[in-house]
């Protein structure tokens, strides 16, 4: 994977989007000291460095500039991508080769697109979760949930989220298809007969 973070969501208060970049300037100023995983054995002794992430938020809303200017202040404009909506043919490219998916609202419901990246192994920070789909999740060193008014706990989750080993970024075939439109009508169907 990429050492991108993927946030999806409108630019407005209630996606917390401002507590996020308060959480990933605590992440990534932290990972200077942390010792990374020797994921190939190659380098036992490589350290993360800070300039190593990229957050990418993508969405659109009038609370850009706002949040444009806070990066700024906080030292992470060469760290934050601003971008569009992902196009929906694109969310499963843009979500596996994600280190993690970061979805922390403050009020509303979680993403599916947490939901997406954890049935194809890629690891997630987030706050709001369905029962349903959760029961799929036991156990799981993928979902990494948190409160979303602490930035230090979102920043300890989203550490622990991107130290997940590759070999542990296993899709969840039963948690895909839950979410599959086609095993959702058929459902529907075997309840209706």
């Amino acid at each position: 994977p990429d050492n991108q973070v993927l946030c999806v969501g409108p630019y407005e208060a209630t996606r917390n989007l401002k507590r996020i970049l308060d959480a990933f300037y605590l992440f990534v100023n932290r990972l200077g000291t942390q010792r990374r995983d020797d994921w190939d054995g190659r380098n036992p002794n490589q350290l993360w460095h800070s300039g190593d992430f990229t957050l990418k938020l993508c969405g659109e809303g009038a609370g850009e500039a706002f949040l444009r200017d806070y990066a700024e202040s906080q030292q992470l404009e060469d760290q934050v991508e601003f971008a569009d909506w992902v196009p929906n043919e694109e969310y499963h490219t843009a979500l596996s080769s994600s280190l993690a998916v970061l979805d922390v609202p403050l009020a509303g419901g979680g993403s599916s697109l947490v939901y997406h990246g954890l049935s194809l192994g890629v690891p997630a920070v987030h706050t709001h979760f369905h029962r349903g789909l959760d029961s799929f999740l036991e156990n799981s060193p993928l979902s990494h949930k948190t409160s979303s008014t602490d930035a230090d706990e979102i920043a300890n989750k989203l550490l622990r989220a991107v130290q997940t080993p590759t070999s542990e970024r296993q899709p969840n075939d039963n948690l895909k298809q839950a979410l599959s439109v086609e095993s959702g009508a058929r459902r529907f169907l075997d309840d209706l007969l």
